[in-house]
């Protein structure tokens, strides 16, 4: 049986992509924030598929078990903080009272939580370093809370694969149609937009200038 899609018909469904439709959406709520604070123009340089340059790590350690796991005022060392554990009230030194210590140094951009027997650490990296390290500090609290010493980097996201493309480095036609898209969508509006480097990235994304 013959399937008479035509090229133009191709098109048409591709441009229902949610990652256009999502691109635009963002951009235009950035849009709509800056002119009401006066401004002139506005750039979007994080959050959105083409432009994500803050990936999140989840690094989850293994079961320690629902009892008493870590010595107080053995410390660990996360993202370069170093957290010491204390011994709480109502916790004593099992995983609760570990997870309220690490959420309790406020490391930016990292959550600490537990299902009663296992941490999970979930990592908002910053734009200039797409990994997690994790160390032992004073004493054996890291293993003892089941989490591995190391560093964890961070799954590559779409977004440098959309900068590759832009840059002339691959050839995607989908990305290529995606991007150009976006532009038009902005342009059908009356807004200048353009794509510029992401320079404060840990690796080469783009980010989006906007201004009427």
């Amino acid at each position: 049986m013959a399937h008479n899609l035509t090229a133009t018909q191709a098109r048409n469904m591709s441009a229902s992509d949610l990652v256009i439709y999502n691109e635009v959406d963002t951009i235009t709520r950035a849009i709509y924030a800056a002119s009401l604070a006066g401004d002139l123009s506005t750039q979007v340089t994080d959050g959105t598929t083409m432009t994500e340059n803050t990936p999140t790590i989840t690094v989850v350690g293994t079961s320690v078990g629902t009892g008493a796991v870590f010595t107080p005022n053995d410390t660990i060392i996360i993202a370069g903080t170093t957290v010491t554990l204390s011994s709480g009230a109502g916790s004593g030194t099992n995983v609760y009272q570990a997870v309220a210590d690490i959420n309790a140094a406020s490391i930016v951009g990292l959550t600490a939580s537990t299902d009663g027997a296992i941490v999970t650490l979930t990592y908002q990296c910053p734009q200039g370093t797409w990994s997690l390290a994790l160390a032992e500090g004073n004493g054996t609290a890291l293993a003892d809370l089941g989490l591995t010493a190391g560093t964890t980097t961070a799954t590559t996201p779409e977004s440098v694969s959309y900068y590759n493309m832009w840059s002339g480095q691959i050839a995607d036609r989908k990305k290529s149609y995606e991007f150009a898209q976006v532009v038009q969508n902005l342009q059908n509006d009356g807004f200048n937009i353009v794509a510029k480097q992401n320079t404060a990235s840990a690796q080469t994304t783009f980010m989006w200038e906007v201004y009427w």
